[in-house]
């Protein structure tokens, strides 16, 4: 699930004047040296860090919700969170970033708002959908690890079909029927982007004690549930190939990195035609596709037709990873897959919530990467 833009309102303040230099004597430029030198100590021990280590290893239950009938064609990871004291239930998006919960899904749990509104929108090309809501701050937890610090997360107020509004209140709603939203309670982004600007609202995992990373593991096919082992340990990290991200410009309120997920090398070839492009991970996306303004055709690619996934490492010529499916029945997380046409722009690629039951993913968010490793109940 990608977001589409982030804009927030955000208090302006005037610069101060500068301060009138005074002459000083050598006496007071050793007591004010002593000073500063204690002041940036004392800065120094306040200053966040986040800890690198594995201990905190836990594994969290990836529920696996099928929705291939009556119409709908989704498949939807979820997991339950707690925002104090309160469990939530929400999706689990590795092409967002950032928690987005409904206010009705608090059920008046005590947390921390801000008077600063944020807005999104979700989606690659239309229909977009788009959220509205306050910043606010509360103790997350997942499975018993709890953060060290409060976590900025979004209370979704209102909802609407277009960035300019009209917007429709949640008021206490528990769920939203988009088809984003999948009436779950909110969407964990848990992806490594951070636009700037958007206050301090990002992925919640690698806010957790530990080694900034998560590996997830879904099930076979129809299966029921999956896992996320949050700070993995070597034997939960061995036989992944590792795709180095470029770093982005925003730091995360502990002081991680934040990277661009989404300019992996991939290439989505149909039938034969390969279109390569920027590519991403995406977890909280029915569908494999590509977005591009030349392609040689548009719309679900048919049955009968061959599709492949692969990605480059950077400085390769050679795919490190490559899978190949034929699509039969167009179902979501099997063989559901589109090209999308585009006007102008750039050509993306994103690989589905399909790819997630051919590879164990590794996300690790401390390093800048990304790894995959293959199912071994793969065909």
């Amino acid at each position: 699930m990608f977001f589409l833009f982030l804009a927030l309102s955000q208090q302006i303040v005037p610069p101060k004047p500068f301060l009138k230099m005074i002459p000083l004597t050598n006496a007071k430029k050793i007591r004010i040296a002593v000073a500063a030198a204690c002041i940036a100590a004392l800065l120094f021990s306040c200053h966040k860090t986040y800890i690198v280590q594995s201990d905190y290893r836990t594994a969290v239950p990836l529920q696996i919700q099928y929705d291939t009938t009556g119409g709908q064609n989704s498949v939807t990871p979820h997991v339950v969170i707690n925002i104090n004291g309160q469990a939530i239930d929400v999706i689990f998006d590795t092409g967002s970033n950032g928690l987005r919960i409904l206010n009705g899904a608090l059920h008046g749990a005590p947390v921390d708002s801000d008077t600063e509104w944020v807005s999104i929108g979700y989606g690659f090309s239309p229909p977009y959908f788009y959220i509205r809501g306050n910043v606010a701050g509360g103790d997350f937890s997942i499975n018993g690890l709890s953060n060290n610090n409060s976590l900025r997360f979004m209370v979704i107020r209102s909802t609407s079909a277009d960035s300019t509004g009209p917007w429709n209140s949640t008021l206490d709603s528990t769920a939203i029927s988009s088809g984003h939203f999948h009436n779950f309670e909110g969407i964990m982004g848990v992806g490594f982007r951070l636009t700037s600007g958007n206050n301090g609202i990002a992925n919640p995992l690698a806010q957790l004690p530990g080694n900034g990373s998560y590996i997830v593991e879904f099930p076979p096919y129809t299966g029921a549930t999956g896992s996320v082992i949050i700070n993995p340990n070597s034997s939960d990290a061995a036989g992944f190939v590792m795709f180095p991200l470029t770093a982005d410009f925003t730091l995360l309120p502990n002081g991680m990195n934040s990277w661009q997920d989404n300019m992996l090398n991939g290439t989505l070839t149909v039938n034969g035609t390969p279109i390569s492009g920027t590519t991403l991970i995406d977890s909280g996306d029915p569908t494999t596709d590509a977005t591009a303004v030349t392609l040689p055709f548009t719309g679900l690619v048919p049955p009968g037709e061959s599709v492949s996934m692969q990605l480059t490492e950077p400085d390769k010529t050679v795919p490190s990873v490559s899978s190949t499916f034929k699509v039969s029945t167009q179902t979501s997380g099997k063989d559901l897959a589109a090209l999308v046409s585009e006007k102008t722009g750039p050509t993306r690629v994103v690989f589905g919530v399909n790819i997630f039951f051919q590879y164990d993913i590794f996300y690790d968010q401390a390093n800048g990467r990304i790894g995959l490793r293959k199912k071994q109940f793969v065909p």
